[in-house]
């Protein structure tokens, strides 16, 4: 028996390996026949175990064979250090082969705007999207007519009155962070934090009406919960790449050391409270109550008032028989708009901040228009409809930070 063990101890890797090189080899020969120029990769890069591994496994690559191609084209992320280098070096249009898929780089604007074009031959791959169902399926993970159907309910909570909302928390916490910054005795040489909490209380605030101060929480996790919902969401945003390689279920159940059991716990009770907020709004819809237009609370309404919509024969025709999303589908569609929204929101803001400290022709520039906006520096009567369509220079520094950049 115990030599059955090891001898079987001994296929398994050589099996997987052999596997592995004869995936890569047909992929190679697909790859071969399109006729552009290759590179090789050690794993593809939506593989979650390499995700996981690259960081131990690169180094000794580097180690044995120097900076090469694989382990450049390897590491994940590479496109961002990149940037344009591989076009430059080997052309508009590359193939990356790895044994679990390739995948094909264009540079060029006919071409990409070709394979938009042609929905039907160039889909969305759901095997690579399904990642993203964390607390259920959603606008990212759904394809086709699914997708048409979560589009058209989704877009509805992005409207006046939950731009207001995100307006009137935005300005509630940037007066706070300005007056913590003003507090601190020692030069502010990084934002990034402060960012990073600005950008989660706003959601909070507009997407499930859960305002928060900026500078701590005083609110109490529910009975038989380690978080609050502010903080189970922060934890659960700050660690989207281990929850979405390993998943909610899996994180929760198995044993795990403390800083995984603590983010398991975390999705625990961020699905908690989207359940408890869930069955609030549609108690509220039962007794015809009115709610503030968090994202939340109109998704919710949105997807009721399509159901009622493809059930009515009269306008089938218009609403194509679509349905309301499912409570599944609402859960996976605000943790992936939250999932969305919070580190991009956080990232520019930071840099937004970063390049007005380095450039103060620009701090000029857009004081002159703030100064002849706002007639007060009484920010509650700061109208959203009347005050934001005029800061014309400050929305397009927030746009184009990324030209100051360069």
């Amino acid at each position: 028996m115990a030599y059955l063990v090891i001898v079987l101890l001994i296929l398994m890797p050589i099996s997987f390996g052999i596997w592995n090189l004869v995936c890569l080899v047909k992929n190679y020969r697909i790859a071969q026949k399109i006729g552009i120029p290759i590179r090789i990769l050690i794993a593809s890069g939506d593989n979650p175990v390499w995700i996981l591994v690259s960081g131990i496994v690169l180094p000794i690559v580097r180690a044995v064979f120097g900076e090469c191609d694989i382990a450049r084209y390897s590491e994940p992320g590479w496109e961002f250090k990149d940037k344009y280098k591989m076009h430059q070096e080997l052309g508009d249009a590359v193939i990356h082969v790895s044994a679990g898929r390739n995948w094909l780089y264009l540079c060029d604007s006919d071409a990409v705007n070709e394979v938009f074009k042609r929905k039907d031959d160039f889909d969305r791959p759901p095997d690579l999207l399904a990642v993203l169902a964390v607390f259920g399926p959603n606008i990212s993970t759904a394809v086709g007519s699914d997708w048409q159907r979560q589009r058209k309910i989704t877009s509805a909570p992005f409207n006046d009155q939950n731009n207001r909302l995100v307006w009137i928390e935005a300005l509630r916490q940037a007066d706070e962070i300005l007056q913590f910054w003003k507090s601190l005795e020692e030069p502010i040489t990084r934002t990034d934090k402060d960012t990073r909490t600005f950008s989660l209380h706003v959601l909070s605030g507009a997407g499930f009406g859960k305002s928060y101060s900026f500078k701590r929480s005083t609110e109490q996790p529910k009975p038989g919960h380690t978080f609050n919902y502010r903080d189970s969401l922060a934890v659960v945003l700050e660690n989207c790449l281990l929850i979405l390689v390993l998943g909610p279920k899996l994180l929760s159940k198995l044993p795990w050391p403390p800083k995984w059991e603590r983010i398991g716990r975390a999705t625990v009770d961020f699905k908690y409270y989207m359940t408890e907020m869930l069955n609030d709004e549609k108690h509220a819809i039962s007794q015809g109550k009115t709610r503030s237009a968090t994202f939340t609370n109109s998704l919710l309404r949105a997807s009721k008032e399509q159901s009622q919509s493809s059930s009515d024969g009269s306008i089938s025709h218009v609403t194509n028989g679509f349905q309301g999303l499912t409570e599944e589908e609402i859960y996976g569609n605000i943790f992936v708009y939250n999932f969305a929204g919070h580190d991009t929101t956080a990232i520019v803001l930071n840099w937004t901040l970063y390049l007005l400290a380095a450039h103060p022709e620009v701090q000029d520039w857009i004081s002159e228009e703030i100064n002849a906006v706002l007639t007060n520096d009484m920010p509650s009567t700061w109208d959203f409809k009347e005050i934001y369509p005029r800061l014309n220079r400050c929305l397009a520094i927030m746009v184009n930070n990324s030209s100051f950049r360069r």
